[in-house]
């Protein structure tokens, strides 16, 4: 039975069998839409729902620090941190922050610094700094929640497992991949423990722990556990609940990376129509949606249209969450199209002021420093700046060995440009080593990126050969290459 055959009524009686601290999350994952939520939240949080027989409906309350709150104030807190999960899921973040933050008061006047009730208000807010990418707040708030939720509610709870993805988030988020993964695992198997390993609540940390398999290049991982997150999906959800979207997206640039863009791109535009139509334009997913197939159409080679909607993705990125490293993401995005448009100048422009979004943002040795770091190196070789681009991709291959190992093409594309200025440095013995160990590597990569690098690549050491009087080396290099691949042409 799908999410949208579901009625508030049975999901609400459902909700009321699980412990308190756990009814939260059940509706998280399981309303079909905001409006529905935000229905289960109000009639769940009801004075007697949410306190029992403790509550007497027509008598006023004690009051908590010298303030009398009566039932009808209890009601309307709650409803407020209600109305701003609402608003923190359409990704109204300035709405949801005011609201958010008074139900914490609230519940920390009502309950003690140490309740239940003040943990979900944490892990709300954790979530909208999060969006915002303010990683270091966002973790203060989800390691409170967590040490809350653990004391109140034990390890392995519902309540401690949804602080664990969350913390496993935020720390996917910041670069910290082990200790993501560290979390996620605890979470997953508390719920699989709990509830099954078909629940809607295991698809979450399925998704995450497939994007940290993504983030290390192991894609036969991240494609096996988006599908089995999709699979989880198509059980108990409609084909228009946010979760599902968001998976069926995430399978895209996975299959987008391992270069089958055939069966990417009808899953993008599919999640695509779905992000805009359920969740809206501005809203930070669809965002992210947008950049991602802005990158897709970059790959294919429509210039015009992924410069396009690149633009629109950094409006919206400045307008909701100007302090995110995303803001940076999307200028190097900028960057690299400029790049590939040989408009070098701009490109500089835009590496540079990713860079420094990323130095405000993110720490010093992060994948996305060492990507603008190679991408502006590639750009000062462009301008004939052979000694700048030396020097800063020196930096990006510091981060590349630290992060990924010299066996990456990230490394590789680096360690390639860093041969090329080499080459026109004239140390040319430094150049053939650099250049034709990395070049193997970006043609066995089945991105279009790291082809398109090769394809560079395959010319730089052409042209090196023919400056040290060696025209035939060339030819024989690449002829001894073709055994386990052909090499691909400039």
């Amino acid at each position: 039975m799908t999410s949208s055959s579901r009625t508030l009524q049975a999901i609400i009686e459902q909700a009321r069998t699980l412990p308190e601290a756990d009814r939260l999350e059940y509706l998280r994952h399981t309303c079909t839409d905001a409006q529905q939520y935000h229905s289960a939240v109000e009639r769940l949080h009801s004075r007697q729902d949410f306190l029992g027989a403790a509550l007497d409906d027509a008598t006023p309350q004690p009051s908590i620090q010298g303030e009398r709150i009566g039932a009808y104030r209890l009601v309307r807190s709650l409803g407020e941190g209600g109305m701003g999960e609402v608003f923190l899921g359409l990704g109204d973040l300035d709405a949801a922050e005011p609201l958010l933050q008074r139900s914490l008061q609230l519940h920390r006047e009502l309950f003690g610094a140490e309740a239940r009730e003040v943990a979900d208000s944490l892990h709300s807010l954790n979530r909208l700094h999060g969006e915002r990418g303010q990683w270091q707040q966002a973790e203060a708030l989800a390691q409170e929640a967590l040490a809350i939720s653990i004391a109140r509610t034990g390890a392995d709870s519902l309540q401690s497992a949804r602080d664990l993805c969350q913390l496993g988030v935020i720390h996917h988020r910041r670069g910290d991949l082990d200790a993501a993964e560290q979390s996620l695992r605890r979470c997953l198997d508390i719920r699989i423990a709990r509830l099954g390993a078909q629940s809607d609540q295991v698809s979450a940390p399925l998704d995450t722990l497939a994007s940290i398999a993504h983030d290390r290049h192991d894609f036969d991982t991240a494609e096996r556990l988006y599908r089995q997150a999709l699979s989880i999906d198509r059980a108990v959800r409609a084909d228009d609940h946010p979760l599902y979207i968001r998976h069926l997206h995430n399978l895209a640039t996975v299959l987008h990376a391992r270069g089958d863009l055939q069966a990417a791109e009808p899953m993008y535009r599919q999640s695509l129509a779905l992000f805009e139509r359920v969740l809206g334009h501005t809203h930070p997913q669809t965002i992210d949606a947008m950049n991602n197939f802005a990158r897709f159409l970059m790959d294919q080679g429509h210039l015009d249209a992924a410069h396009e909607l690149y633009l629109a993705v950094l409006a919206a990125d400045r307008k909701l969450r100007p302090d995110h490293a995303y803001v940076g993401h999307d200028l190097a995005s900028l960057a690299r199209l400029a790049l590939r448009r040989r408009q070098y100048s701009q490109a500089e422009t835009y590496f540079r002021e990713a860079l420094a979004v990323y130095e405000r943002t993110l720490p010093a040795a992060h994948g996305y420093t060492a990507s603008a770091l190679t991408g502006l190196a590639h750009t000062l070789l462009a301008l004939d700046r052979a000694e700048e681009a030396t020097i800063t991709v020196n930096h990006a291959l510091q981060i590349w060995v630290q992060e990924y190992g010299e066996h990456s093409p990230w490394h590789a594309t680096a360690r390639a440009i860093h041969g090329r200025a080499a080459t026109l440095l004239g140390e040319l013995t430094a150049a053939e080593q650099a250049l034709t160990q990395s070049y193997p590597i970006l043609a066995a990569s089945p991105r279009a990126a790291d082809t398109a690098m090769a394809r560079d690549v395959h010319a730089w050491i052409e042209e090196l050969f023919r400056r040290q009087d060696r025209p035939d080396a060339a030819a024989e290099y690449f002829t001894s290459l073709r055994p386990t691949r052909a090499a691909p042409s400039p």
